[in-house]
């Protein structure tokens, strides 16, 4: 017996990293005040898509799917379905970065504030 499981769209991951984007705007973030604005790139490992944002003063802004160029800040790497199962709640963020799922490549005040992401 085979068990088809559902598959994040590009609209549907699209829809979600936005969501996310205001869900930070909406937190009560205490690192607000950030000195200076950081690079952002989430690569969205099985549709070949990337998206590039900034943030600081704990907004995240300019987010565009387009390639990274590589010397971003702060580097996501998940998949379409796992990035809608950990802002929706059904996937925790330890776990997935445990068992990879999830990869992070940032700084520490970078971790500190996008944890309020999820």
């Amino acid at each position: 017996m085979v068990v088809c499981l559902p598959v994040a769209s590009e609209e549907e991951v699209d829809r979600t990293l936005h969501d996310l984007v205001r869900r930070l705007e909406q937190a009560d973030v205490g690192s607000r005040s950030l000195p200076e604005r950081r690079s952002l790139a989430v690569f969205i490992k099985d549709l070949d898509v990337s998206y590039t944002a900034m943030f600081g003063e704990g907004v995240i802004s300019d987010l565009v799917k387009e390639e990274p160029t590589g010397n971003e800040d702060v580097r996501i790497f998940v998949s379409g379905d796992d990035l809608v199962a950990l802002a929706s709640g059904r996937m925790g963020v330890s776990g997935a970065l445990l068992t990879g799922r999830l990869r992070v490549n940032a700084g520490m005040s970078d971790l500190l504030l996008l944890r309020h992401l999820f």
